[in-house]
């Protein structure tokens, strides 16, 4: 069986066709040519597209030397039909974690579209590329930016956002980037640093930062993207903001010898339903990202909180996503199980996406948590307060 992509209560707003790399042209337009890649689906804020099964007829492929036929019209669902594992993370075409040859060229499995006689070569495939965007000098900073450095005017880093995320968050406050690749351009790892570095010091700051989307998806970038901005620039600090999901302790060993200096990970919930809730997947991924996630903050206070590398924790709060006494209780594992040491910001999740419908959390709540924090004795703690005091 094949895939492609139906529509169900489509506004024709064309969110997709600003942010989705359709390789059939525009997903709005263009659903006829529909390859089935699904990249459309996690980026329609109506949630008005859905994947379906569909019978095509036979092409024939080659792959990595060998003549196969398949039903599939998209490279991954190709793979996939051949009994090939296929890691593709973000499944839109941003991270290239996924990326294998077509006809030669580097292409996102996840979506690129599949006609007859092409040829796929998927060993030995080099996938330091990503599609990342908006160089910029950036006035806050993540939940990785020491607080001192939040409030002092001008900007503080020098940012860049990579597209594509595993998670599917309904309040994405990033959703162009994570849920799409159009707006950016891929790039090597080298060539996202000198623009990264290039800013910083056109800005005449000391600090760049990676976030996304989810900048981890593809270790093979995201590694060398950190060297390389130590080679061009050896006494700048790197900081890394992600929401942690897929780290390992080698993965943060490889990041930090290559010269990350600054990581903030945010957590999505310290239940999983809560988790599963904020991040929009399903209660056993959830669980499994929760426990990936504090695994590795007690892996970096083990090994790296105090010895070099700044570390950052943002926590979201709304009061129709989680509520407090959860917050206070991650809190309170934050302080026994990581330290006093650890940065907590809280983050005031906003309207935005698909959930236009949530209200702006209070002030005084935000003050609350904040005041919480340092009752327990985390020296650097920051919340989040662009609401309205009522």
């Amino acid at each position: 069986m094949s895939r492609r992509v139906e529509l169900e209560g489509c506004r024709t707003c064309g969110y997709c066709s600003q942010v989705v790399d359709c390789p059939a042209g525009d997903p709005l337009w263009s659903r006829e040519e529909c390859y089935g890649c699904g990249a459309c689906v996690p980026a329609c804020p109506h949630e008005a597209r859905k994947l379906v099964e569909v019978e095509r007829e036979p092409i024939e492929i080659v792959v990595d030397g060998e003549r196969v036929e398949v039903e599939a019209r998209s490279v991954e669902e190709a793979l996939r039909e051949l009994g090939k594992e296929v890691d593709a993370p973000c499944g839109v075409g941003g991270c290239y974690a996924c990326a294998v040859e077509v006809n030669g060229e580097l292409r996102p499995a996840c979506n690129t579209g599949l006609g007859e006689g092409d040829e796929i070569r998927t060993e030995g495939v080099r996938r330091d590329v990503r599609v990342v965007s908006g160089f910029q000098p950036h006035g806050v900073g993540g939940v990785g930016t020491p607080v001192e450095l939040k409030d002092r005017p001008g900007p503080v880093e020098a940012a860049c956002f990579a597209h594509g995320c595993n998670l599917r968050c309904p309040q994405c406050q990033n959703h162009a980037i994570a849920f799409g690749a159009a707006s950016g351009a891929r790039m090597t790892a080298e060539e996202a640093a000198r623009l990264v570095v290039g800013t910083a010091r056109e800005h005449g700051l000391d600090r760049v930062a990676i976030s996304g989307g989810e900048p981890t998806l593809n270790p093979d970038f995201l590694v060398e993207f950190v060297r390389r901005c130590r080679e061009l620039e050896p006494n700048v600090r790197v900081h890394v903001d992600t929401n942690g999901t897929v780290l390992t302790p080698e993965y943060v060993d490889r990041l930090v010898e290559a010269g990350m200096t600054d990581i903030g990970i945010d957590i999505k919930g310290f239940r999983p339903e809560t988790f599963a809730r904020i991040a929009g997947v399903d209660e056993e991924r959830a669980a499994e990202y929760l426990d990936n996630v504090l695994r590795i903050l007690e892996y970096l206070a083990d090994e790296y909180l105090g010895e070099g590398l700044f570390v950052g924790v943002g926590i979201p709060y709304n009061p129709k996503l989680v509520d407090k006494e959860e917050v206070f209780a991650l809190t309170d594992w934050l302080h026994a199980h990581v330290g006093e040491e650890l940065q907590v910001c809280y983050l005031d999740y906003r309207p935005e996406f698909r959930r236009r419908d949530l209200p702006l959390p209070r002030y005084e709540d935000m003050v609350e948590l904040e005041e919480y924090a340092r009752s327990l004795g985390f020296k650097r703690v920051h919340a989040q307060k662009v609401s309205v005091r009522r």
